[in-house]
């Protein structure tokens, strides 16, 4: 081959080059998007298929990144109750402990470890003064689980670097969960019980609609990318464009009343979130 005739194959090559780069980019990017978001919808089907199998309540923590960025969510910690137990006082519960009595109601918070038994802060008054009672505790990270490591079971589930489920527009119901109060030490949590129905925890506190009587509710969590996120009331990105506002976001959507999980691109339109949430 000529030095000219090398040339011209070289500079055919850039011309190639420089067409399709622009083309495979955004390609390359919904699909890392894409599968972010089926990343995240695997971790709360785990949750779900745990919780139903082993009968207790199991879940995931939405980890925010850091306190300077509390709505950038980079980590999914699985969860799972501990065995119940029954006791007519409650030794061992410690300060803090969130427990539940008999699988109904909601979950408490022990406030004072030498007045753990049934005193005010475990609503005594409701119940109808059993012998024995079935003491719930709130599900606890499997990070620590020797039993969980033994069976193989991910404890956690790191998106890829550069993306996130973004907290700021992700909601429940028509609340975003940028409007709750919550902190690195009291992430918001996804819990499923074992009849398959999921709850929104805040602190705590179930903030989901999945207890009222058409447990027609949804959980909806936006993955996006890092550089889209919201810092204060502005977006990070260049462009001004924040995860809500591009096509390359993913909803991944929890109905509260099957927990079944889905997964839909964002096309900046709610009736999409709505009918896979309701099932249609």
């Amino acid at each position: 081959m000529t030095l000219i005739e090398l040339l011209v194959v070289s500079a055919i090559m850039v011309v190639l080059m420089s067409i399709s780069i622009p083309v495979l980019t955004p390609m390359a990017e919904n699909r890392m998007n894409r599968e972010s978001a089926r990343g995240v919808q695997s971790a709360l089907e785990s949750a779900r298929t745990r919780a139903i199998r082993l009968g207790r309540c199991c879940g995931v923590t939405l980890m925010p990144f850091h306190q300077n960025y509390p709505y950038a969510c980079i980590t999914i910690e699985q969860m799972t109750a501990p065995p119940s137990y029954e006791a007519n006082t409650l030794p061992t519960l410690q300060k803090g402990d969130m427990y539940q009595i008999n699988g109904t109601g909601p979950y408490f918070q022990a406030t004072n470890p030498t007045l753990a038994g049934f005193s005010s802060d475990l609503k005594y008054n409701v119940i109808s003064n059993p012998d024995f009672y079935l003491i719930h505790k709130f599900p606890v990270s499997e990070n620590s689980n020797a039993f969980a490591k033994a069976l193989g079971i991910e404890a956690t589930y790191s998106l890829p670097k550069g993306y996130i489920v973004d907290l700021y527009y992700s909601s429940n119901a028509n609340t975003n969960l940028r409007n709750y109060s919550f902190s690195m030490k009291k992430p918001p949590v996804i819990l499923f019980r074992p009849d398959g129905t999921a709850s929104l925890y805040v602190n705590g506190a179930e903030v989901s609609s999945s207890d009222n009587s058409t447990k027609t509710g949804k959980i909806i969590l936006l993955v996006g990318e890092w550089g889209r996120m919201m810092d204060g009331s502005t977006t990070l990105a260049e462009d001004g464009k924040n995860n809500t506002q591009v096509y390359n976001t993913y909803w991944v959507v929890i109905s509260t009343k099957s927990g079944e999980v889905h997964c839909v691109r964002n096309l900046g339109n709610d009736t999409v979130i709505t009918n896979v949430a309701g099932g249609k």
